[in-house]
């Protein structure tokens, strides 16, 4: 669904193409953390890898499109309320690890499908993407996601080959 939503929009508007998420990075972000040293790092794969068992099975639904400010436009992801407890837990073992969150805004569950990036509106003088062309897709269903896998990613601009973020630890889960 994402890509049907990503085409249509740079089908009228094809300089957004760069700012669509590749299908491979599609991903719901549970926190933004300050690693800025190598030992931090490998504490917060420790954290992570530790508590994998309670990070197991957790479906959500993604059910809506909407956006923030007009510049990111995501799947609003409607999670139970086990999820989100999975959520605080994880951001509630993060933190008694001495490791920083630094998150300056509520948690809201979502899946970005296209975010306007610096360069593309400094070369379009476009800084937001139009209503009117995601408007009329507001209500797509994207179907029941599983958590399947939690992955600590490099927010660099480096990326793997097949398009996702750098990770320190990718974790499979048991689904």
């Amino acid at each position: 669904m994402a890509n049907h939503i990503q085409d249509s929009i740079v089908e009228h508007e094809p300089h957004y193409e760069e700012c669509c998420i590749p299908s491979s990075s599609l991903h719901v972000t549970l926190c933004t953390l300050g690693l800025d040293t190598p030992e931090q790092v490998a504490n917060a794969v420790q954290v992570v890898q530790k508590i994998k068992p309670e990070l197991e099975k957790h479906p959500f639904i993604c059910n809506q499109t909407k956006n923030f400010f007009n510049r990111v436009l995501y799947a609003e992801a409607d999670c139970p309320p086990e999820f989100m407890k999975m959520v605080d837990h994880l951001r509630l073992c993060l933190r008694e690890s001495g490791i920083e969150i630094r998150d300056s805004h509520d948690f809201v569950p979502h899946m970005t499908i296209m975010k306007v990036s610096r360069p593309v509106a400094k070369a379009t003088g476009k800084k937001y993407i139009a209503p009117w062309l995601y408007s009329n897709q507001s209500n797509i269903e994207f179907g029941t996601q599983v958590v399947n896998n939690i992955h600590l990613c490099e927010m660099g601009i480096s990326r793997r080959e097949d398009g996702f973020y750098m990770t320190p630890v990718s974790l499979e889960l048991n689904t």
